[in-house]
This record gives structure tokens, C-alpha cells and sequence, in this order.
């Protein structure tokens, strides 16, 4: 997926102005930065939902997690799972379902429905359900940003896990600058002004909880909150 000098404006401002931005294939990359930069306005001319000029290269496959996890409250967690599989057959829908209840481990929730599960839960089927239907790009907004710490932090070690399995490009929002760096392989810090700075995370896989509290990571962290300023 590539993007090149996008912008998007809205009332005669212009939110973003001349972004270019490349995802590599199987490349986990995190944007963050200061609140009102366009990071999900960017998220939604990736998608189409709002107009833009330049240029995006992007799959017409494309799996969206928004910053509420929006499951069908009305289906279970199979069936929301399943939503996007249409061109599947019966046969292929279960198997597809199956392998998605065992990697998001879920398999004896399967039945039940979003209510009547924990937010983690709820965000791992939704990220589950993006997943299902195989789409060349990922696109996560804030999935864990209305979990609990202890939460959020089981969570970083779910998706690690989940999207080296998967090796899918994966754009990922987050105010959470520990969360980007111990899940990313580059941190793109979104500036006023659309300015944009680019760091490369060498941490090596698999990432164990420890990594975010050496020294090497404390000194990019650094880094990267100068990029704020």
C-alpha cells in the first residue's frame, strides 16, 4: 500500500497536506501522535470515506478494526467472525471460523454474544473478523484504547503473536507510545503541519514484556517523544 501526496481538507482547512507513506509487505507499522494531527482522518481516505486528492494505492481488500470494536450485538461471536466471508461457501466459512476461534482463543465463546463478553474479547473478535476474509491490508484504529492496562498488556502479546502468524501489512493507530514500540517494526509520528518522521524498531522477535523496560528501548522512546515537540 502506498500513498502519495495526500491531503484532505474540510471546510477550506486542511487537515492533511502531502502525505506519502509506503507499507511493506508483512510489515507491522504504528502512527501516533498529538490528538487532532489526522491520524484517523488518514484512516478513513485509506478506506474511502472521505474525499481526498493525490494518490492511494491500496487493495480494494482491506480489513478495518475502528476505535469502538462495532460487532453486530445481535450475532454471536461466530457469526460475527463470519460477516465478511459472502463468496465463501458453507464448508469454507466453518473452516475459516474454526481456525479463528483457535488463534484468537475463543473457541468455547464461540456461541456467545458480545455482551456477554470481556473487552478484550470483544476486540479480538473484531480483530478476527477483519482478518477473515484475507484482505491485503489492515488497518487498526485505537483497538485497545478502552482497556485496562493489565488488559492492553495481554493484548500486545496476543497480537504479536496473532500477526506473525498472519503476515499481513498492518497500519496500526495508538496514543500509546510503549504499545507502538513493542508491537511495530516502524513508528510513524504524525507532526502539526502533516510533517511526518519515520523510526525503525530492531527489536528482535519474538518480544517478550522485558524488552520495554531496556535501556534500548527507554533510548528510542526518547526519541521518539522529541518527534512531539
Amino acid at each position: 500500500m502506498a500513498l502519495h501526496n495526500l491531503s484532505v481538507g474540510y471546510d477550506g482547512r486542511k487537515v492533511l497536506e502531502n502525505i506519502n507513506l509506503t507499507l511493506k509487505e508483512g510489515e507491522f507499522v504504528s502512527l501516533v501522535g498529538r490528538s487532532g494531527v489526522g491520524k484517523t482522518t488518514l484512516f478513513n481516505a485509506i478506506c474511502g470515506f472521505v474525499p481526498f486528492q493525490g494518490k492511494v494505492i491500496a487493495p480494494k481488500q482491506l480489513g478495518y478494526v475502528p476505535q469502538e470494536h462495532s460487532l453486530f450485538p445481535w450475532l454471536n461471536v461466530s457469526e460475527n467472525i463470519s460477516f465478511g466471508l459472502v463468496n465463501h461457501s458453507a464448508e469454507q466459512a466453518r473452516r475459516v471460523i474454526g481456525y479463528y476461534l483457535n488463534v484468537t482463543g475463543l473457541q468455547e465463546h464461540a456461541e456467545k454474544y458480545p455482551d456477554e463478553l470481556s473487552g478484550g474479547e470483544r476486540q479480538r473478535v473484531a480483530i478476527a473478523r477483519a482478518f477473515a476474509p484475507q484482505p491485503e491490508v489492515v488497518l487498526l484504529d485505537e483497538p485497545f484504547g478502552a482497556l485496562d492496562v493489565h488488559t492492553r498488556d495481554k493484548m500486545h502479546q496476543w497480537l504479536t503473536s496473532f500477526s506473525e502468524k498472519e503476515r499481513k501489512p498492518i497500519l496500526f493507530i495508538t496514543h500509546y507510545l510503549d504499545e507502538a514500540l513493542f508491537l511495530s517494526d516502524r513508528v510513524l509520528v504524525l507532526q502539526e503541519k502533516s510533517r511526518m518522521k519515520d523510526f525503525e524498531v530492531g527489536f528482535q522477535r519474538p518480544r517478550k514484556e522485558e524488552i520495554k523496560f531496556s535501556p534500548e528501548f527507554m533510548s528510542l522512546k526518547k526519541r521518539i517523544l522529541h518527534a512531539f515537540e
